[in-house]
């Protein structure tokens, strides 16, 4: 009975050998990006945009938990002036396209000039704002990851405060890499078999 607890014992241990290991995985982006937004000036803010320099260039690897962050496009408007349409909220998309993986991210959000009431000088500001409805999920069957593109203020038509042109970043970060089952070599599996036969034979000898 002890020798088949042992033989059973160490078998166990060679199964436990095969287990599911979280993996790092590749992203390159690719050439295909966009974005897309208002641009005419009577009807709405008229938003220009430009992608950032070297974005398709961007090769990184992630595992899970991890994030990486760079520069997807600049964002600005040649309006000079507040009219009643700007404060019009109107709606922008970013596509943000992957070679490796072979996808598409897509997050939208809304353009309008927005209204600062008691800055640090008093009075009123009106601010163009870009705010993103949410994070984008993907869920691919090597890996599950999120885009995320930061909220931006610009062009102020007082005061000093905001970027012209805003930088919009894109935060990409792995949730999960699938995993794969990693199989013990055939090497180790006799070892440990070889181990439990010898172990029961001692035993048979000891009770003999």
């Amino acid at each position: 009975m002890i020798a088949q607890q042992v033989f059973i014992g160490l078998f166990l241990s060679a199964a436990s050998l095969s287990s599911t290991l979280a993996l790092s995985r590749t992203y390159d982006v690719g050439t295909g990006s966009s974005v897309t937004a208002n641009t005419s000036v009577n009807d709405g803010l008229a938003i220009r945009t430009e992608l950032a320099s070297g974005l398709s260039s961007q090769l990184f690897t992630l595992n899970d938990g991890q994030s990486h962050t760079f520069n997807f496009f600049k964002i600005w408007t040649d309006e000079t002036a507040v009219d009643a349409d700007d404060w019009v909220p109107r709606t922008i998309t970013a596509r943000l396209d992957f070679e490796s993986p072979d996808v598409t991210a897509q997050v939208q959000g809304i353009t309008f000039s927005a209204t600062l009431l008691g800055h640090s000088g008093g009075g009123v500001l009106w601010n163009d704002a870009l705010v993103w409805n949410d994070s984008v999920t993907v869920s691919l069957a090597d890996r599950v990851f999120k885009v995320t593109l930061n909220d931006a203020y610009f062009d102020l038509a007082q005061g000093g405060l905001g970027n012209s042109p805003a930088m919009i970043t894109a935060t990409v970060k792995q949730i999960s890499s699938g995993g794969i089952t990693a199989v013990p070599d055939a090497g180790s599996t006799v070892a440990l078999l070889g181990a439990a036969l010898g172990a029961m034979a001692m035993l048979r000898r000891k009770t003999a």
